[in-house]
């Protein structure tokens, strides 16, 4: 028996699993790579959904399409890292939306940057997920002022 095209182990010949496309799956394999794909069209919903945002449209023009479109197939960029993308340049760097731009086409320059701050923030996460604060009582005690007249005379001076 062949190797599980989605996990590239082996699978045995008496295990169960689901034939997708002339290529047999592990049953949970197979479950995950459903979820990937059905996944896939809901993050292009998303990013067509904040790119009408950020420029205000209702629609996307058919030039951003055909960027989107592009972007995915021949520079091999997702979905959701070309929303993670924009939303990095526009509101995390804060840079202004000019109106003569009527497409996307920041995205190849800002990628890999956007990506590596990204990767970053997890690393960072990542790191501090079991930082607990802790908080350490500390007992001042402050004495009373002594109420003492030590007044210096200048007339003795």
């Amino acid at each position: 028996m062949a190797n599980c095209p989605f996990c590239k182990t082996y699978m045995g010949t008496k295990e169960d699993g689901k034939t997708y496309k002339g290529k047999k799956y592990h049953v949970k394999c197979f479950e995950k790579m459903l979820d990937d794909m059905e996944s896939g069209d809901d993050e292009l919903t998303k990013l067509n959904q904040y790119v009408c945002k950020l420029f205000g449209i209702k629609t996307l023009t058919p030039l951003m399409s055909e960027q989107i479109s592009t972007f995915t197939k021949t520079n091999g960029y997702t979905a959701s890292g070309i929303r993670a993308t924009l939303y990095y340049f526009f509101e995390l760097e804060e840079r202004e939306l000019k109106e003569d731009v009527k497409g996307i086409g920041i995205v190849p320059f800002v990628y890999d940057e956007a990506r590596e701050f990204f990767k970053e923030m997890a690393r960072i996460k990542e790191k501090n997920k079991d930082f607990v604060p802790t908080s350490k009582r500390v007992e001042v005690k402050i004495r009373k002022p002594s109420t003492s007249n030590n007044l210096i005379d200048i007339s003795k001076l």
